[in-house]
């Protein structure tokens, strides 16, 4: 009879560690997505834009577009502590290094600025699965900070409505271009 209780005390820590890992940690990309589909319909999110870039294109994981101005957002899914310099051309995470990331999201906005010419343009970094050991500014958070960061924004101007429209429209040809 006791190991009947042990088998399912056995099983129920199992499920239990299961559930809360899956739930604990962020798959990447489609949890950030899931955060800009709750932080409401002030923000209109497009993944995957296109960009011309020195030496080629690159992809822009999410822009999203707010009244304000537009985010230009690298999802980065390394795990471990993130350590680093901001001017500092290589970052470490956990037991791998990666290029500066802010690097890599300014080359990315660069490629934005002239075909984005009348509207705000905001680097946002985000860590899905790191944890930051060290200071990067205020663009560049954990996944957990999300939503605080976008809850932080200033709206200290808004911009016309019809900047805001062909911007999104510029940005969903990007989109299909790529």
């Amino acid at each position: 009879m006791e190991w009947i209780l042990g088998i399912g005390w056995i099983a129920f820590l199992v499920v239990w560690f299961l559930r809360r890992s899956k739930n604990g940690a962020p798959e990447g990309k489609n949890d950030v997505k899931k955060i800009f589909d709750q932080l409401g319909k002030d923000l209109t999110v497009i993944q995957n834009v296109a960009v011309p870039v020195q030496g080629g294109m690159g992809r822009i994981d999410f822009v999203a577009v707010s009244s304000c101005e537009v985010f230009v957002i690298s999802v980065i899914q390394a795990k471990g502590k993130i350590r680093g310099d901001i001017n500092s051309r290589e970052w470490e995470t956990g037991k791998e290094t990666i290029y500066n990331p802010v690097w890599r999201n300014r080359l990315l906005l660069n490629g934005l600025e002239p075909i984005l010419k009348e509207v705000r343009l905001t680097p946002l970094i985000v860590f899905s699965n790191g944890t930051l050991a060290d200071d990067f500014g205020e663009n560049v958070v954990e996944f957990k900070n999300l939503k605080v960061f976008f809850k932080k924004r200033e709206k200290t101007e808004i911009v016309d409505s019809v900047i805001i429209e062909s911007t999104i429209e510029a940005l969903k040809k990007l989109k299909e271009l790529g």
